[in-house]
């Protein structure tokens, strides 16, 4: 029988398990010549990438305090079913939340930028981001002032419901339902009836 080993990110790269030599990697040979005779720094062309040497660092710093926190863990991700996956994602983003403010870290700085890059496929709440920022951008100073402390500390939950009436419901039942006049909550005066959540 075979073993499965089980690696986080970090112990991965420590083991050095996806290296272009290492054991049971077929390397085509083409390849592996080419990677042995690169004509620059790996690590230069990192610090390129991450805008310099101290971005570099700081970006491993949030990646090693994110892969050291087991709330990240990554073990069974892809044994899980959509609602788990989900609902560990919802999981994930509030405790994200809770450790950038824990951690000190400023809002739009580095460092969350480094944790949301990190984690991109395993958080929820995208849309709360769009919600913020609407608020911010729109919103009164009373709204801003109101809404926006809330919504940081994961109080409210901004999302939005527009797919709701073309997956969620099946309209054609609703409109022969509407048709019979059967259906409770057709307001025939005003030539409208209203919709309520089928989970409810």
């Amino acid at each position: 029988a075979s073993k499965v080993l089980k690696y986080s990110k970090m112990e991965a790269k420590k083991a050095n398990i996806f290296s272009p030599n290492s054991p049971g990697q077929n390397v085509n040979p083409d390849l592996d010549i080419e990677r042995k005779n690169i004509s620059f720094s790996i690590e230069h062309l990192t610090n390129i990438l991450d805008g310099g040497a101290n971005n570099t660092k700081l970006r491993r710093e949030v990646e090693a305090e994110l892969e050291a926190d087991p709330e990240f863990s990554q073990e069974n991700r892809y044994f899980q079913s959509q609602n788990e996956r989900y609902e560990s994602a919802v999981r994930k983003t509030v405790h994200l939340f809770q450790k950038i403010a824990k951690m000190g870290w400023i809002e739009d700085g580095p460092e969350q930028n480094y944790c949301f890059k990190f984690l991109t496929d395993d958080l929820a709440f995208s849309i709360h981001l769009v919600f913020m920022n609407s608020i911010l951008a729109l919103g009164s100073d009373e709204q801003i002032n109101k809404w926006i402390p809330l919504a940081k500390k994961i109080f409210i939950i901004g999302t939005y419901a527009q797919t709701e009436l073309g997956h969620g419901l099946l309209l054609v039942l609703l409109n022969n339902k509407r048709q019979e006049k059967s259906l409770h909550f057709v307001a025939s005066s005003v030539k409208c009836f209203f919709l309520f959540s089928h989970t409810q």
